[in-house]
């Protein structure tokens, strides 16, 4: 334990934690399999806690979150009377409330920002859990990829819709071969064929890896699709998606739409200066706070005055994509955050500011179905 205490504070927050802990691991190949299977149970179940029970020490943090999520031993009761004294087995304090004395709440500051529409308490349990690994799967390389699970051992859940839950990550062949794709059931919720059904030309206008780039192709292979991100990389990625997954690719282009944008130029020989999209999907930028049970490092990094930065920003991706929106046409407005301010309030001032009618507003995935949170507003132009 104060090895892993020594460890997890040199995390400072500049790179994905997952990377970092890739990184740990190379630097000490001493680290068995059951080194790094105890390492990162240890550091996640810390992340977990959130700002709970910040008054203890980083090493009874890291004692309390891996209890926290079942992870008793008969090896660690030295350890429990040695960092908890008046406990002598972690079977002493499974209760995290009883032997810390404060209500269990990660999310402490950030509680009045979280949407009304969300159970407070359910949310709690939620982030306290390891999120599973959620599939969509390709339907022409099915019978391939139930193979490959069946031969790797790993335990699956079928859902409709070709989406599997899965027991582990380690699927990289599976997904290199374009057999099916890791998409968090929030996501795939987040589009459906009622939505998409009369779209003919559908720009995503946020397009990042291509998850929804890729969802919309799924539910309507016969529009004509364009994707766009400010990060050439994210552009790229996304087009590599399509390919593995034998897809014809879409239309692309580098746009930034943080700033005003007069012009479209996409594969660089197709100028759109004029309203044409049946259907624009904005997937903005967003504090990420309905996948932070998946990344739970992230709780720890942010501070409540970045909703007000993240809510300004997206505001004015809708407000510089909506002039290539035809009128009459649908714009999807997605976010993976469980702040009313990116979300409710967001659509509100948008409905408001720019002409626009709400047509639906839903939170798909969430604590309900053990998935991420993402926030979906369908307007009309």
């Amino acid at each position: 334990m104060r090895i892993a205490a020594e460890l997890i504070v040199g995390y400072t927050f500049n790179q994905p934690f997952h990377l970092w802990l890739q990184e740990i691991f190379r630097q000490n190949k001493q680290f068995g399999s059951k080194d790094r299977k105890f390492y990162r149970d240890v550091f996640y179940g810390y992340w977990r806690l959130g700002r709970f029970g910040l008054q203890l020490s980083v090493e009874q943090r890291l004692l309390a979150g891996l209890i926290r999520q079942g992870e008793n031993s008969d090896l660690w009761n030295d350890i429990v009377s040695e960092l908890f004294p008046g406990y002598n087995t972690t079977a002493d304090f499974t209760d995290i409330q009883q032997f810390i004395g404060e209500t269990w709440n990660p999310y402490k500051s950030l509680e009045g920002s979280v949407s009304g529409q969300i159970n407070y308490h359910k949310l709690n349990t939620w982030f306290g859990q390891k999120a599973p690994v959620w599939l969509k799967i390709n339907p022409l390389r099915r019978k391939e990829l139930l193979e490959f699970l069946q031969k790797k051992s790993v335990e699956y859940e079928e859902f409709e819709s070709g989406t599997l839950k899965v027991s582990h990550d380690n699927l990289d062949e599976a997904i290199l071969k374009g057999w099916c794709r890791i998409q968090d059931l929030g996501s795939q919720e987040s589009l459906n064929t009622e939505i998409l059904t009369d779209s003919v030309l559908i720009w995503d206008a946020c397009c990042g890896a291509g998850g929804k780039s890729l969802l919309a192709s799924d539910l309507n292979s016969a529009a004509t699709l364009y994707i766009s991100d400010s990060r050439s990389k994210m552009v790229h990625n996304a087009l590599l998606r399509f390919s593995s997954e034998g897809k014809p690719l879409p239309f692309s282009a580098n746009i930034d739409l943080s700033g005003s944008v007069r012009e479209l130029m996409f594969d660089e020989k197709i100028k759109i200066t004029k309203p044409v999209f049946d259907t624009i999907i904005c997937d903005v930028p967003c504090s990420g706070s309905g996948t932070w049970r998946r990344n739970p490092e992230m709780l720890h990094a942010f501070t409540e005055n970045e909703i007000n930065t993240y809510s300004e920003r997206q505001r004015n991706i809708v407000k510089n994509a909506l002039p290539f929106l035809k009128q009459g046409g649908q714009l999807i407005y997605l976010t993976c955050s469980i702040f009313s301010e990116e979300n409710e309030n967001n659509a509100r001032y948008l409905a408001e500011k720019k002409a626009l009618t709400i047509i639906s507003e839903k939170y798909c995935g969430g604590y309900n179905k053990d998935a991420d949170f993402i926030y979906r507003a369908v307007f009309k132009k």
